[in-house]
């Protein structure tokens, strides 16, 4: 476990030094946005590469980007729309996500979590490595007593540059696989507990930026 403080979080050029080791950590100039990175690239390649690599299916990982371009801002995200365009965009595939938690009744030193997400392939010669992460979806007052989070599993960690633009820009994003809350998210009275379960019907995947994973 690696306790940083906001102070070291937003050193210039992003660098931390841990002991005697360098890390770069990706960091915002707003203490409120401290920046999530992408570390263990393994492939590189075009969206279709993606796809093939992941045994997931092109027409709907294509039509759930079109769903993300469309639910983002025009001038953060340059991407085409047009499913051959996007196909031969290249893409970066990685195996790691670094996230900035805050400490337990902290609210100035935060842990760096590592959640791994290995695909198809297996991890340290073990089992596939596919983490439950935390995505923050909405405000705080939906998703019931998860105020705004949402339980999903890593399908897929890549990066996707924009090379059909004057104005290019590099884009981070998870592919996820979404759980429901069961009882609209609230607590159970016996147990105390939330639970969730997979969705029966409709779509479960989805695209979300890097920025959004909590935990």
């Amino acid at each position: 476990m690696r306790l940083l403080t906001i102070e070291e979080l937003s050193k210039a050029d992003g660098e931390v030094r841990i002991g005697n080791v360098t890390e770069e950590i990706q960091t915002s100039s707003s203490r409120s946005e401290l920046r999530r990175v992408l570390r263990g690239r393994t492939n590189t390649g075009t969206l279709i590469n993606f796809c093939e690599t992941l045994q997931i299916n092109y027409s709907a990982m294509v039509e759930e980007m079109v769903r993300y371009i469309q639910r983002t801002v025009a001038d953060e995200l340059r991407v085409p729309t047009n499913s051959s365009e996007l196909g031969l965009l290249p893409v970066e595939q990685f195996t790691k996500l670094e996230i900035p938690v805050p400490d337990f009744q902290s609210t100035d030193v935060f842990q760096i979590h590592r959640a791994r997400c290995t695909g198809t392939n297996t991890f340290r010669n073990a089992a596939l490595r596919n983490d439950w992460i935390w995505i923050q979806v909405g405000g705080v007052d939906s998703c019931g007593d998860l105020r705004g989070r949402c339980v999903a599993r890593l399908l897929g960690l890549f990066k996707i540059r924009n090379v059909r633009s004057k104005a290019g820009g590099v884009t981070r994003l998870a592919l996820v696989q979404v759980l429901d809350p069961v009882n609209s998210g609230r607590f159970y009275n016996m147990s105390g507990h939330i639970r969730v379960c997979k969705r029966s019907s409709g779509r479960d995947m989805r695209i979300v930026n890097i920025g959004v994973v909590i935990g």
